[in-house]
């Protein structure tokens, strides 16, 4: 026999037994040995019953009253509709009017007018800054439309990028795009 194989500090060393005239099968190793092995036949694990003959524990959730029916369609459609942004057109069209509103000019000189009660507009606090807010969103579906004309998309991110700027959440995202389509709708239609 040769030198001992090197053997690391983690390994433990293998102890082969061999024979002159032994078969490979006759060699063993000192460990475990593995209990499981090929020989060819059927083994127990192979019993398996197939998936189309396993029954459904759930049978009843997909059920008759639950299918989509066309009265169930129309009740959907009723409830969620799907509206359309405003055109580039209808959003520059009302940047003017909005900007008369937020900023009214006086007739002589420089400036904006107050109401009696000192506000810029004559507009609430609330109502101005929302309407500043409807301003900027179509500022933004504006610029977005310049860059990539009728992408999908381009109302829903714009109102998405004012909600961010101005900490707000998805609901607000909402209602942004809701009184700007008010406004541009009805001109005299503030939120």
């Amino acid at each position: 026999m040769g030198p001992p194989s090197p053997t690391l500090a983690f390994e433990e060393p293998l102890a082969i037994q061999c024979s002159a005239n032994a078969t490979p099968a006759d060699n063993t190793v000192n460990r475990e040995e593995e209990e499981w092995f090929d020989d060819g036949g059927e083994s127990d694990d192979e019993d398996h019953t197939p998936i189309i003959d396993i029954p459904d524990p759930e049978s009843d959730v997909f059920s008759d009253g639950l299918d989509d029916t066309i009265e169930q369609t129309r009740e959907f459609a009723k409830r969620k509709k799907y509206i359309f942004p405003p055109t580039q057109e209808e959003a520059e069209g009302v940047m003017n009017d909005l900007d008369s509103l937020l900023k009214p000019k006086r007739r002589k000189g420089r400036g904006h007018k107050k109401d009696e009660r000192g506000f810029l507009n004559g507009l609430d606090p609330t109502t101005e800054e929302r309407m500043e807010c409807v301003r900027m969103l179509l500022n933004t579906y504006i610029s977005l439309e310049k860059e990539a004309p009728g992408r999908r998309g381009n109302w829903t991110t714009a109102a998405k990028r004012i909600q961010v700027a101005k900490c707000r959440g998805e609901a607000w995202s909402q209602s942004l795009r809701r009184w700007a389509r008010d406004f541009i709708a009805d001109k005299n239609e503030l939120p």
